[in-house]
């Protein structure tokens, strides 16, 4: 099952009937803004050079019920490598989360089959739909600026997001 973010709507989210706090009362849809709330923590704690992953699940409303999909987040940040007398600022790029995304696609053994088609919207900018065969197992691309201003990063995101049990069928 694909989910895309600018499908999302808030009127199908799932609320908690007895929250602990009342930021905690929706279920999540998207594992993005825990993503960049985890990179500006560590970009107030001075840590600017990051890649992080995330395994998580996010819940939607149907029509028969609920669905809960698990996901794998890769997040990108700052420079490709750490800061040096002789290196150059080399910030991270969409192409620094495809090599990556494409080690993990070999690990799991996958990595031959994967294309990817374009897929601008939403929370992504510069981004790609990643199919194997006919199916979307994720997304890939650069978040909107205005999205990670929003969550207070100064810095450009990357940020793929993977169907964890299409990735474990395809093996």
């Amino acid at each position: 099952e694909s989910v895309k973010d600018r499908d999302l709507n808030p009127k199908e989210t799932v609320e908690i009937l007895n929250p602990l706090s009342s930021d905690l009362g929706v279920m999540r849809q998207s594992l993005v803004f825990q993503g960049i709330e985890a990179i500006a923590r560590n970009r107030n704690h001075k840590v600017m050079n990051l890649r992080l992953f995330e395994f998580g699940r996010t819940y939607f409303k149907k029509s028969d019920g609920y669905s809960e999909i698990e996901h794998l987040s890769l997040f990108i940040s700052g420079n490709k490598n750490p800061e040096s007398w002789n290196s150059s600022d080399d910030s991270s790029d969409l192409f620094t989360l495809k090599e990556v995304l494409n080690a993990v696609l070999t690990q799991v053994g996958i990595d031959s089959k994967v294309i990817e088609r374009p897929d601008n919207g939403g929370l992504l900018l510069e981004g790609s739909e990643i199919m194997l065969g006919e199916k979307s197992i994720g997304r890939i691309g650069k978040v909107n600026p205005d999205v990670v201003k929003m969550c207070g990063v100064s810095s450009d995101v990357f940020w793929a997001d993977l169907l964890v049990k299409p990735l474990l069928k395809a093996r």
